[in-house]
């Protein structure tokens, strides 16, 4: 069991889901795994323990995953929250052209934005939190190029001189 304990931690280690760059449900997705294996050792650790005191044998370090623990829940909190800001920015993504109202979009960015400065400060430590407040930010600059493009002086030739320079 020690050694399930020290595998774990060694794993977590070299595999808990802090990059930015990661999507958030593929962090969820890791922390979950992570977290069904601590509870299975919490559970096998947990008897154990009961078994050691019913034979009066020292029991040791009961709080052993605790640390762990606490740590694959604030991962998981964090990534909760990247989580819906990440699938509000999809959401502004897949808004069609025909429909896109720049100063909107603009103000669900912001809002966005603002949200995720008044999170809890032990949220905003991890790079995960970083790299989704700097994509923010680049949205917000882009959008006054979304802005630029979608004015009435943009005709039809515009858009077809557009296309070709794109290709």
């Amino acid at each position: 069991l020690e050694e399930n304990i020290t595998q774990l931690y060694a794993e977590w280690s070299s595999q808990k889901p802090v990059q930015g760059s990661l999507k958030p449900t593929n962090a969820m997705q890791v922390i979950k795994d992570f977290d069904d294996r601590l509870q299975m050792l919490r559970e096998q650790h947990s008897q154990l323990v009961q078994l050691k005191k019913s034979l009066q044998m020292e029991v040791g370090d009961v709080e052993a995953l605790a640390p762990l623990q606490d740590e694959m829940g604030s991962l998981k909190d964090v990534w909760a929250e990247i989580n819906t800001v990440h699938s509000r920015v999809e959401t502004l993504k897949e808004t069609l052209w025909t429909a896109v109202e720049p100063k909107r979009i603009k103000t669900s960015l912001e809002d966005l934005l603002s949200n995720m400065k008044q999170m809890d400060r032990r949220l905003q430590q991890y790079e995960a939190f970083d790299h989704i407040q700097e994509q923010l930010q680049g949205h917000i600059k882009l959008n006054q190029v979304v802005a630029e493009l979608k004015t009435d002086a943009l005709k039809e030739r515009h858009w077809k001189h557009i296309v070709q320079m794109l290709k």
